[in-house]
């Protein structure tokens, strides 16, 4: 349940405002990406029922439900597009989400979703194995999803050519409608408006301090795949990263990453202040992406702070905190037993966690995470001592 508490007037003047408030900011509801989704998607069919109307096709008596399957399909070779040409380059599957049905790699488990917290009709997400040329590779990636929805409108225009069908035939009519919404998905994907394919192949194209900020980001990203601390992550990477402040979902998930390096190095400081930022853009995110910036700001003025009052104002910040891994929820939980001075408690819920990472696929990145848990047990293991001492 969201708190509606009003930020506390001492942190005004705060360097780290929001974080002190214990209260993220109101999410911008201008337009909801998913609204936004489903207007484009009617946008195209209100386009494809005059254009197939002039054609002389027929549609058929559920035509909602017909085109909301095309469109789903469509949208599904899109993103399918975009995985294959990630994996022609050597990226790593991270997501895949077509509608509201959701596939992710938490953990290197795969688990299947249904979510309706999207920013688009599709998604999908990679993260390359290696830093070789990726501007060139990413370019690749990018440009895989509207290939693909090309390729389909090829593919339909060259079958049809080779078999003849009654061209009022439903079964023609359908497959005409399938080759329109590819035609018409690719060519929004390429318009260069916001985040969508064509503003990241412009930006990667024309943009120089943008693209070497996706470069260092995704550079990062190659680091953690291969199970570098983060503590270890190249800082030069991280500035570059953090340099270009235009209040983008790529500005998140640079500063995002910082935050990982920042916190894992003890540096109380800057993680402070790339954890503020992650803050402030979150009124464009997903609940998810909200819901991960506040459990983290729970963990650090737990942690760091040992502000209990702070941290659980934070904990009531959550939407959904149910669709939380249950790695994360041990962590918070572990950290506001400590908050409490209740190392005891801590060091159970701890060893809970331990439990789950054992029992993780051994991937490259599980040894970092092992490494990690265990030094926190090591920093847990202290302050119990020295409250015992006191």
């Amino acid at each position: 349940m969201i708190s509606i508490s009003q930020p506390d007037t001492h942190a005004v003047d705060s360097p780290t405002s929001i974080l002190d408030s214990g209260v993220l900011p109101p999410r911008d509801r201008a337009i909801r990406p998913s609204v936004r989704a489903l207007a484009l998607g009617l946008i195209i069919g209100v386009v494809l029922m005059e254009i197939l109307a002039v054609a002389g096709g027929e549609w058929h008596e559920h035509w909602p439900a017909v085109f909301l399957l095309l469109i789903i399909l469509a949208t599904g070779v899109h993103e399918l597009g975009h995985l294959i040409a990630g994996w022609a380059v050597g990226f790593r599957f991270l997501s895949i989400q077509v509608g509201p049905f959701l596939l992710e790699s938490e953990y290197g488990i795969l688990r299947p979703r249904i979510s309706f917290d999207i920013m688009a009709l599709g998604f999908a997400g990679m993260f390359p194995n290696d830093v070789r040329r990726l501007r060139t590779r990413s370019l690749v990636y990018i440009a895989g999803g509207p290939a693909a929805n090309f390729l389909t409108v090829l593919s339909i225009a060259l079958v049809s050519h080779l078999v003849q069908t009654e061209p009022t035939s439903t079964i023609a009519t359908a497959v005409g409608q399938l080759a329109a919404v590819s035609l018409v998905l690719a060519m929004i994907s390429l318009a260069p408006v916001q985040s969508n394919d064509g503003a990241l192949i412009e930006m990667l194209l024309c943009s120089p301090l943008v693209a070497r900020r996706w470069i260092s980001t995704l550079a990062l990203g190659t680091q953690y795949n291969r199970g570098i601390r983060a503590k270890q992550w190249k800082q030069t990477w991280i500035r570059a990263a953090t340099y270009v402040p235009d209040n983008s979902h790529g500005e998140f998930y640079a500063n995002w990453l910082a935050y990982l390096s920042a916190n894992d190095r003890k540096d109380v400081a800057k993680a402070a202040q790339h954890l503020e930022r992650c803050l402030t853009l979150t009124p464009s995110l997903t609940t998810k992406l909200r819901d991960l910036a506040a459990v983290e700001a729970a963990v650090f003025s737990a942690w760091y702070r040992m502000e209990l009052h702070l941290a659980e104002k934070w904990r009531g910040q959550l939407t959904k905190p149910g669709s939380l891994s249950r790695l994360l929820q041990i962590r918070l939980e572990t950290a506001l037993h400590c908050a409490r001075s209740d190392f005891g408690a801590a060091l159970t819920t701890w060893q809970s966690g331990f439990d789950v990472i054992q029992r993780l696929p051994q991937m490259s990145t599980t040894s970092a995470l092992v490494d990690s848990w265990k030094e926190w047990k090591s920093e847990i293991q202290e302050r119990q001592a020295a409250l015992t001492m006191a």
